[in-house]
């Protein structure tokens, strides 16, 4: 199974374990890793994931910028996060 995953997380070595292990269980994934809620916030306007996994307290940053921005995008408004 390929999923598109974006992981939205502060820490290098967190971003790079959550890779590790979903790219294990799902070898033929594409994961993009980032480290800003802003960043986190133009990434969903441009591509499609089926999974955003975010730290709760990024999530909240700038007024929930990333969750405010996949609910408001037609394209990730139904995405998981």
């Amino acid at each position: 199974m390929s999923l598109d995953i974006l992981v939205v997380h502060s820490y290098e070595v967190v971003r790079s374990i959550l890779k590790k292990y979903i790219l294990a269980e799902f070898p033929h994934s594409d994961v993009d890793l980032l480290s800003s809620p802003d960043d986190a916030a133009k990434a969903v306007q441009m591509k499609k994931y089926d999974v955003v996994l975010c730290d709760k307290g990024m999530a909240e940053e700038n007024d929930g910028c990333v969750c405010n921005a996949l609910e408001s995008t037609e394209l990730n408004k139904d995405t998981p996060h």
